[in-house]
């Protein structure tokens, strides 16, 4: 199969183009459909699924005072070692940022958050549904994990 290139042919941003043109066009026949957007959870949901969240460090940030007006559930997560580690707390947030971001990616689910050296703050709100769903516990979960992990590393 013989594809039409940009001028950047040589270059890796070429090949790049190329192949992400040849798999958008060769799967949007066969694409299905998109799943349904995602449903706020309700209040027993909510409840039960955020308690474990709120014990690990997770705070409920009110629809008032979210920047997108939704409810939704902030932490900061602060990264350090004892003073002989080979690692600073800065590549240990980078680490995490970089292991939720391909979680989040995969999940179509993404984070706001902001990093200074070794801190994360993060929200997590569905803007689709209008505030919290089962997305966010998710990605909350998969933090938690990746926060201990980064510690360890």
């Amino acid at each position: 199969m013989r594809l039409s290139m940009p001028a950047l042919s040589a270059t890796g941003l070429g090949r790049l183009y190329a192949i992400r043109k040849l798999s958008t066009t060769t799967t949007a026949a066969a694409a299905t459909p998109s799943p349904p957007p995602p449903r706020r959870l309700s209040g027993d949901e909510r409840d039960a699924q955020l308690a474990p969240l709120l014990r690990s460090g997770w705070k409920l940030v009110p629809a008032a005072s979210s920047s997108r007006g939704a409810d939704a559930i902030s932490k900061t997560f602060t990264f350090s070692g004892p003073p002989l580690r080979l690692q600073s707390g800065f590549v240990s947030a980078f680490a995490f940022m970089a292991r939720v971001a391909i979680a989040a990616e995969q999940a179509n689910h993404h984070p706001e958050w902001f990093n200074v050296y070794d801190r994360v703050d993060v929200t997590l709100t569905t803007h689709d549904a209008g505030g919290l769903s089962e997305r966010d516990v998710y990605l909350a979960r998969v933090m938690d994990e990746a926060a201990a992990a980064a510690e360890r590393a």
